[in-house]
């Protein structure tokens, strides 16, 4: 009727549903659960230089931003979590953490680095999603 086929279509109803491509990492590290600390895990190699009219002083705020070592996860394999407006619990899974490092976004942005964990959420059958950190909290006894 409006002349688009049902691709577009079902691409238009999952806009911000899905995150946005761009904003993935090139490269995601893996932790495993093994004594070394997260920052002798991160892959330290050095940033990929930006092209066109980002300029010197904002290669050096990420390489600053790369050269600090990542803080510990906040979160465990088992532990019960909800999401930030508290009306989903779930529980972490058993994949590892992944780290991923801090980039510069294509519009700019310069976006610190960050843990995402592995949720299976409550009533969802098995089936897990990757969530950052900052969308997390833990589960409090009241929400039991």
């Amino acid at each position: 009727m409006y002349g688009i086929g049902r691709g577009r279509a079902i691409g238009h109803l999952l806009k911000g549903a899905l995150p946005d491509p761009s904003w993935l990492p090139s490269t995601a590290t893996l932790i495993n659960d093994s004594d070394s600390s997260p920052a002798e895990a991160v892959d330290s190699s050095s940033p990929k230089g930006v092209g066109g009219s980002q300029g010197v002083d904002q290669d050096s705020e990420l390489l600053t931003l790369q050269q600090r070592p990542c803080p510990r996860p906040h979160f465990k394999k088992g532990d019960l979590v909800t999401n930030k407006r508290g009306d989903r619990r779930g529980v972490i899974d058993a994949a590892p953490p992944c780290w991923v490092a801090p980039m510069r976004l294509p519009s700019g942005e310069l976006q610190t680095g960050y843990w995402t964990y592995s949720v299976a959420w409550e009533g969802e059958m098995g089936f897990t999603i990757s969530y950052s950190e900052d969308l997390l909290s833990p589960q409090g006894p009241a929400a039991r």
